[in-house]
């Protein structure tokens, strides 16, 4: 049996006068910390264009791979290169890696492109590796230790933009779960507004029954200058309701959701400035632990990939962090472009191991199956 893995929090704190970013490296389970400064080698015009990769997957591997070494090299320096060559060098127990950048002026770098040319390899393809934030409100952080692991799927698709295939999903989330222990109850919630939604989180919550995962199918977009996103909900008409990530935190605070799936592109787009949070800030700073969302446009095939490989995960009892390298390790051999795919799902998380079902729990004798409910009578 594996032992248990270190995680190496990196913390990237504000430039200074001299252009350099602090950097802090701990290990959590021994708190052995050290120091360094990030210098960046990349032009703003080579950071553009790593995003561009995302977007439109026209990469090659040459240009990623010296991409993900020059940002690997600026990033590693120094006391902390030598921490991390510590813990690396255990081929059994790699590291699981917890980046946190403060500065949102990086914010929006596509850090799970990191590569160490010495091994070689992306770090986000051999071992976990989330994001976290710099939040000081209290979150709380329930895995699921008995009863059935309570999903809500709701999906959005407006009048006049491209229906996606929500039914799809939420099969596919249901397969995944069949082995989650006490079985699994999945509410379909269709045509999703912010009304609809409300009602139907809050009844839960107030009979003693919360969902734990809300997983939303919907369209996202990112603002190109700011990095500012939305997702796109419906209005009573059936029409655009463009939904800002404050609002979005608000509806979903103090109702018991462990986990926001945010199946939409370019939700988990971090904007350049503090001005107009995204989803990240938003969800973490409202209480929620753990958020799973695309950094890029997303096919609807690696949509669909992702959701089945990480539900899949989950129900075995791994931590949303392990699932999430499952998912990058299953995307880089079958998604539509293997090269930058598993850099798309990002995971930002307030706790580390990122855990949603006790893994205690995780091996039922004889699993119940899942069970799929519409939550409310569709809209007309």
């Amino acid at each position: 049996m594996q032992s248990q893995r270190n995680t190496l929090e990196i913390y990237v704190g504000r430039a200074v006068g001299d252009g350099a970013y602090p950097v802090t490296a701990r290990v959590l389970e021994t708190n052995q910390s050290v120091r360094s400064s990030m210098v960046l080698a990349l032009s703003v015009e080579e950071l553009l264009l790593a995003q561009r990769w995302l977007a439109d997957g026209d990469a090659n591997d040459s240009a990623v791979h010296d991409f993900g070494a020059r940002l690997f090299d600026a990033l590693f320096a120094g006391p902390v290169r030598l921490l991390y060559d510590q813990l690396a060098g255990d081929p059994d127990r790699p590291p699981a890696f917890w980046i946190v950048v403060d500065d949102p002026g990086i914010a929006q770098i596509s850090w799970e492109l990191l590569y160490d040319s010495r091994r070689p390899g992306f770090l986000a393809l051999s071992a976990p590796f989330v994001r976290g934030l710099a939040i000081e409100n209290p979150t709380r952080s329930r895995p699921v230790t008995a009863g059935p692991l309570r999903v809500m799927v709701a999906s959005a698709f407006p009048s006049g933009l491209e229906s996606l295939e929500s039914n799809d999903e939420a099969q596919a989330i249901a397969n995944a779960l069949q082995q989650t222990p006490d079985g699994v109850q999945i509410t379909e919630l269709p045509h999703a507004t912010l009304s609809r939604l409300q009602n139907a989180l809050r009844e839960a919550e107030q009979s003693n029954t919360p969902y734990h995962v809300l997983h939303l199918i919907s369209h996202g977009y990112a603002d190109a200058a700011t990095g500012a996103s939305a997702v796109i909900l419906e209005d009573e008409r059936g029409a655009a309701d463009v939904v800002q990530p404050a609002a979005f935190a608000a509806l979903l605070s103090g109702l018991g959701i462990q986990l926001v799936f945010l199946n939409a592109c370019s939700s988990a787009s971090m904007p350049a400035n503090n001005l107009a949070p995204g989803f990240a800030q938003a969800l973490l700073g409202a209480g929620i632990p753990i958020l799973v969302g695309m950094q890029a446009p997303v096919t609807t095939s690696d949509a669909l990939l992702f959701t089945a490989e990480l539900y899949g995960s989950l129900a075995d009892g791994r931590s949303v962090d392990s699932a999430l390298l499952d998912v990058r390790r299953i995307a880089q051999q079958r998604s539509s472009d293997g090269r930058t795919a598993p850099a798309i799902p990002v995971c930002y998380t307030r706790i580390m191991p990122a855990r949603l079902v006790n893994a205690q729990a995780s091996m039922p004798a004889s699993p119940a199956p899942a069970q799929i409910q519409p939550a409310v009578p569709a809209a007309p």
